[in-house]
């Protein structure tokens, strides 16, 4: 199963459930962060897949690297 969602739709629901959002819920909130993390960690055998528009780990190299840079940790943007 594949689990398919842009990044930054799921980063808007992060921020929706989070403990000041509009509709705060701790659970699903931790919940969300884990799917965003496994996404970040797109060579794993998981198969969370973030995209930004056009661009996806599979297709594009800028955003992998991007996506390599957020699982280390890193606070980065892409484009």
């Amino acid at each position: 199963m594949d689990i398919v969602i842009e990044e930054e739709v799921l980063d808007k629901f992060i921020e929706e459930v989070d403990l000041y959002g509009d509709s705060a819920h701790r659970g699903i909130h931790n919940f969300l962060i884990q799917i965003r993390d496994l996404g970040y960690l797109w060579r794993g055998p998981h198969r969370v897949i973030l995209y930004d528009g056009d661009c996806s780990a599979d297709s594009d190299e800028s955003y992998a690297l991007y996506l390599d840079k957020k699982a280390s940790g890193f606070k980065v943007k892409f484009k």
